[in-house]
């Protein structure tokens, strides 16, 4: 044993602060739940965060990693910026539509960038051709 664990081994020993129990100390111990139910539950109370009323939700999507790093490029709150991006979108083109059906769909139109909503074909539906 280094000398070091020997004179840490005897810093303990000599340690008057806190006192060694023995079984009798432990046998008259009794749970904190049941010795002080109040403050126990006041403990539990302000444990973590508080929770929110309408709190986010996570997801997972991909995008084009040129996108994602213009957002990242503006610093500290980009995620914020995203969230805004995606609520301007949805007044903009989904509110005012008064709300898409299950069978519509958004989607970027290659042409010139913007957001255009498509109706999805059904089952029944046969595609027609354009001439």
């Amino acid at each position: 044993m280094s000398i070091a664990k020997k004179a840490r081994k005897r810093a303990i020993e000599n340690d008057d602060d806190v006192p060694v129990q023995g079984a009798g100390f432990f046998k008259r111990a009794g749970r904190a739940a049941e010795l002080m139910p109040d403050l126990v539950e006041h403990e539990k109370a302000r444990r973590g965060r508080p929770k929110l009323e309408n709190a986010k939700v996570a997801v997972s999507f991909r995008v084009d990693p040129t996108l994602l790093q213009s957002f990242k490029a503006t610093g500290r709150g980009w995620q914020g910026l995203v969230h805004q991006a995606l609520e301007e979108f949805e007044h903009k083109h989904l509110v005012k539509k008064s709300k898409l059906s299950l069978r519509s769909k958004v989607v970027r139109d290659s042409t010139d960038g913007q957001f255009i909503v498509r109706r999805a074909r059904t089952t029944g539906e046969k595609h027609r051709k354009r001439s």
